[in-house]
């Protein structure tokens, strides 16, 4: 009976020596999973007790490295190699992924591990963002907007506005009361975009007078009539 219970007692300690308790266990327990190998992840499962080898991913997201995984060291990204025999498809000439979408560039390509352009001629049309209501031009590969822009035509029977995918949108409102400039008419009004108003009249019902209406003034002239 005395060693049944020696030998149950054994059995005991020798589980729960295979079993990770908790973290901090796992991390005292004076066994390693460490392989040996810079390009996995080790750690102890918590549940098992087993050693978990787990590869790592080497992706710096840069299109002009070549990731890949040396036991030795791990993750490393030398730069993309140059190949001119490739014409356009040479990564140092022509690389598509490191397009940013900077509207002030020419070409896209790798230069020494990073991503690199060449600038548009200063002084080229360019909208920010693709946004028709922020145009500019190119200055050092960088697209400054025009701080004239606007979208007011100065017209007081047009609506101005900004579309970022069209530009700017005229309305042509009907009835909005405008000024024509004109002292010779009244009540103006806008319609197709123009400001018009009715004449004033100036008639006095005198045949024996010639009438008008004087531009300078806006007020009605009855001059006798040419005998």
């Amino acid at each position: 009976m005395r060693w049944r219970n020696v030998l149950v007692l054994v059995t005991g300690l020798t589980v729960a020596g295979l079993r990770c308790e908790s973290e901090e266990d796992c991390l005292q327990d004076p066994r390693t999973c460490d392989d040996g190998n810079a390009c996995t992840d080790d750690l102890c499962d918590m549940q098992t007790g087993q050693c978990r080898h787990t590869d790592k991913r080497c992706n710096d997201n840069n299109a002009c490295t070549v990731d890949s995984c040396d036991p030795a060291v791990g993750c490393v990204a030398p730069a993309v190699a140059c190949d001119p025999s490739r014409g356009d498809k040479d990564p140092c000439r022509n690389q598509p992924a490191c397009n940013n979408g900077n509207p002030c560039a020419v070409r896209f390509f790798c230069q020494a591990g990073a991503c690199a352009f060449e600038a548009a001629a200063d002084g080229v049309a360019c909208l920010i963002q693709g946004d028709y209501c922020r145009p500019g031009t190119c200055e050092d590969g960088t697209c400054v907007m025009d701080p004239a822009f606007t979208c007011d035509d100065g017209n007081p029977c047009t609506t101005d506005s900004c579309d970022p995918a069209k530009g700017c949108i005229r309305g042509y409102p009907l009835g909005l009361p405008c000024d024509d400039q004109d002292p010779c008419t009244t009540a103006d009004t806008c319609a197709e975009g123009q400001c018009s108003g009715t004449p004033v009249d100036c008639d006095d019902q005198d045949d024996t007078t010639d009438d008008a209406c004087d531009p300078q003034t806006g007020q009605c002239t009855h001059a006798p009539a040419a005998g």
